[in-house]
Parts: C-alpha cells; sequence; structure tokens
C-alpha cells in the first residue's frame, strides 16, 4: 500500500497554456510575470475535476484526497462546492496556507497579501464584479490585479479563487479537512486561519489543525494525517 501523488500545473501557470489548444502563457512586459487565465471560473473548477478522473481510471479502487496551498486551497473549495456530484469522489481535503475567501482575513497583519488586496489599485473589483455578475462573459480575459509577487490574474482566473461566503463552502462539505499553516508563510497567518475555521462553526469536519516549521515537514506531516482519515473511514464503516 503506498501513495501516489499527483502535482498539477494549474491552466494559465507554470508553462501551461491558457486553454485546451494554447500552449504559451502570455508574459506581461512591463514586470516579466505571467499573466493568469482561464477561458471561465467554471473550467478552472472542471480541471480539478478532469485531473480526479484520470487517477480514478489509473486507480479506480483509490481514496483520492485533495491537497491546495494558497490560492490552490480556495480552488478546491470552489471546486467541491459547485461541481457536485462529480466532486461527491473526493475523500477528504488538505488546506496548507490557503486563501479562505477576501473577508476571511487569515492574511499576516499589514504585510505580503493583505497590503496588496488592500492598495488602492491593486484590484479592480469593478471588473471583478462585472466578469462575477456576468458569469465570465464580460471582462473575463481582463488583468484584475497589479503587483501581485509571483503573477496576476485575470477576472477569470481570480473569480476562480475568491469566495464571497466561504462559510457555505464549508458547511456543504461531508469529508474530513485537514488544515496545515507553516510559521514560514509570508502571506497567511496560524491563528487568523484557526479562528476564522472556529466562526464558520464545522468543527467536526477539521479532524486535524496543525502548525508545522516549513514545507519541508509537510510530507510526514500529510502522510500522518492521511492515516488518521483511513482510520475514521474504517471506524465510519
Amino acid at each position: 500500500c503506498g501513495i501516489e501523488c499527483y502535482m498539477v500545473n494549474a491552466r494559465g501557470h507554470g508553462k501551461s497554456g491558457t486553454s485546451d489548444d494554447d500552449e504559451t502563457v502570455y508574459l506581461l512586459e512591463e514586470s516579466g510575470k505571467h499573466l493568469a487565465h482561464a477561458p471561465s471560473p467554471k473550467q478552472a473548477w472542471r480541471d480539478v475535476g478532469t485531473m480526479i478522473q484520470e487517477v480514478k481510471r489509473q486507480h479506480p479502487t483509490a481514496k483520492v484526497y485533495l491537497l491546495g496551498h494558497s490560492f490552490g486551497g480556495a480552488l478546491c473549495l470552489n471546486y467541491l462546492y459547485h461541481c457536485k456530484p462529480e466532486a461527491d469522489g473526493v475523500d477528504g481535503l488538505f488546506l496548507v496556507d490557503s486563501f479562505l475567501g477576501a473577508l476571511a482575513g487569515n492574511f499576516k497583519k499589514g504585510e505580503g497579501s493583505e497590503t496588496i488586496l488592500k492598495k488602492k489599485g491593486a484590484v479592480n473589483k469593478w471588473l471583478l464584479l462585472l466578469d462575477f455578475l456576468t458569469c465570465g462573459l464580460c471582462c473575463g480575459g481582463c488583468r484584475v490585479t497589479k503587483e501581485f509577487k509571483y503573477m496576476d490574474y485575470t477576472a477569470n482566473m481570480f473569480n476562480a479563487f475568491n469566495m464571497l461566503n466561504t462559510k457555505s463552502r464549508f458547511k456543504k462539505l461531508d469529508i474530513p479537512i485537514a488544515m496545515v499553516a507553516t510559521r514560514t508563510s509570508t502571506s497567511y497567518d496560524a491563528q487568523r486561519s484557526f479562528k476564522y475555521l472556529e466562526y464558520v462553526k464545522t468543527p467536526d469536519q477539521f479532524k486535524s489543525r496543525a502548525v508545522i516549521e516549513d514545507f519541508d515537514a509537510l510530507p510526514r506531516h500529510v502522510v500522518g494525517v492521511l492515516r488518521c482519515f483511513y482510520k475514521l473511514k474504517s471506524d465510519s464503516n
């Protein structure tokens, strides 16, 4: 018995294209950063489902656990919320230093992403709102962020991550969740993240909450939590 790990190069990130027939990533000339884009927020969520289907094809009897870091955690939450019943094939979720929505307030105070999101002009909220209200049909390919550290985002990709009501995401889930925070994170505060979890009031879902030193300690921690998840599944059966 072992653990098979799949690392996904998300659409519009790294060297992946922004659409099925696009093998290039648009590079912002003035900053040299990538511009992450998806044809629609729904397509970004469906990409997660496509990966899961491939895993299930290769390992029909295996349990599937999603692990998302930063915006990746938010993408996993939105997939599990919006893509039922397809998403019912997921057995558990790991959130590592995860973005929990703009209103969650789990950024490190006064630095990192919190400062960027609050800085005037860093995020074009009107374009985001227009894209959201038109389901990605209007302004979806427009750049809506500036000054993010590694890349900027179009409206469609940013709305694929964002959540106005994170509480509803957690409330709809019936799978075990583990939240992991690293002390070395430059963006997210562990205690503020855990405090927000207490606010969403679904304590039975959170089977593990832990602070680890850095990412080097993550693999061992994940394996330990997976053993707990397997035990929980066996006990429930």
